[in-house]
């Protein structure tokens, strides 16, 4: 196997003298000046890159600004190859340097006593431990085009079961590359790979929700709202919050989104979006939109402990609503005692005391036990003296399951 050199093609004289200081160690070069006339370059330079065992990048202001140049190290990353950039010239300024480019891993030959052995040791090391299995480097190459969508799927699944090393940059090159379908199966799959902790899925999550066609597919928008809000990085938050004044309010994305904000409780930056949608409801009797989402919405700020929406849940909590809107009222109940605590036990009690003498219901039942789960002294002693005052109406089957859960039996 080769090593392939990207240079800019004004710079010929660079990426001769490497290649023969490659030679001078028994090592095979590939640059482009073996191209043939009538020689489709993009056809023979993507097969010299596969065929490669790494791709030396020469770093020059002029390289960085090669898109050929970040064609060839992109698609060996693509491909799980090893990228080793080489400085000839200092580049000026962070972002004229791709971060892709890891600067750890660059050898400097700015100074005019190069240090070639930096180089050779680290190609030996490619040799020894970093040969990129069949399977993963064709994974990648499927994803490198559009025409191979029908193996999309059985190549992402080899590179999200891999450990091998190479599967990471195979499916971050496809996160960035130029195709909207690809960028967001490989971050669904480096997410899940990665356990959710990587930000650097959000790119290509982010981009199957602008394309309007792929956010309405269940295959790419549910799921990658879902990945940002396990992410729950501030980031993740705000690319949610941002989209959901562009969704129709009544897509499937536009009615999870809520639920997706609640996986992360701790992000605060949640909190002021979800009680904007909370706030929208003007009248309770018409609501602007669906009762499922507010359902989440109420779940997620009780879950967050929101104190800014505690009236407003409250009073939703002790309205009557018809039964397509049950799971609102008790997921109301749920996070006006979870964020009101002790706090809010005298007015739970005043609505107890007017439930007393009717037959247990579902919402009785959700107050004893969202009051249960507060397990305070208070909590407990006003639930005892509740149900021992009328134990015949209020030890049902159902609130005796709701005091089991908290060992209050």
């Amino acid at each position: 196997m080769h090593v392939f050199i990207s240079y800019k093609s004004e710079e010929k004289d660079l990426a001769i003298e490497v290649h023969k200081q490659l030679y001078s160690q028994a090592f095979v070069s590939w640059y482009d000046w073996e191209l043939k006339a009538g020689d489709e370059w993009r056809q023979v330079i993507d097969e010299a890159i596969r065929d490669s065992m790494a791709v030396v990048v020469i770093v020059t202001p002029l390289s960085m600004k090669s898109s050929y140049v970040t064609y060839e190290w992109s698609f060996a990353l693509g491909l799980g190859k090893r990228v080793i950039p080489i400085v000839y010239k200092m580049v000026r300024g962070k972002k004229s340097i791709h971060p892709r480019l890891d600067p750890k891993q660059f050898i400097d030959f700015t100074q005019s006593n190069k240090d070639w052995n930096k180089l050779f040791v680290a190609l030996r090391e490619v040799e020894k431990v970093n040969v990129v299995p069949q399977s993963i480097a064709e994974a990648g190459a499927i994803l490198q085009s559009i025409k191979s969508k029908d193996l999309w799927d059985e190549a992402l699944v080899i590179l999200e079961r891999s450990s091998h090393p190479s599967c990471i940059e195979i499916l971050l090159a496809a996160i960035e590359g130029h195709i909207d379908e690809i960028s967001a199966l490989a971050a669904l799959a480096f997410s899940r790979k990665t356990g959710f902790k990587d930000q650097r899925a959000i790119i290509g999550l982010k981009r199957a929700l602008e394309n309007e066609t792929l956010q309405q597919d269940k295959k790419y928008g549910l799921p990658s709202g879902e990945a940002l809000g396990m992410m729950g990085s501030n980031d993740a938050v705000d690319i949610l919050v941002k989209m959901y004044p562009k969704l129709g309010i009544r897509t499937p994305l536009a009615i999870a989104i809520p639920r997706y904000l609640g996986l992360s409780y701790s992000n605060t930056n949640a909190k002021p979006f979800l009680r904007e949608l909370l706030d929208l409801q003007i009248n309770l009797d018409h609501y602007t939109v669906g009762a499922d989402v507010l359902a989440s919405v109420i779940q997620s700020l009780g879950e967050l402990k929101d104190e800014g929406a505690l009236s407003r849940i409250r009073q939703i909590a002790k309205t009557s609503v018809g039964s397509d809107r049950l799971d609102m009222r008790r997921n109301a109940i749920r996070a006006w005692i979870s964020i009101g605590g002790d706090h809010e036990l005298p007015e739970i009690k005043r609505d107890l005391d007017d439930m007393r003498h009717s037959q247990a219901t579902y919402v009785s039942t959700t107050y004893v036990d969202s009051v249960a789960s507060l397990r305070t002294s208070a909590a407990v002693n006003l639930l005892k003296e509740f149900i021992q005052e009328n134990p015949k109406t209020w030890l049902t089957p159902e609130i005796k399951a709701a005091l089991e859960r908290h060992n209050l039996s």
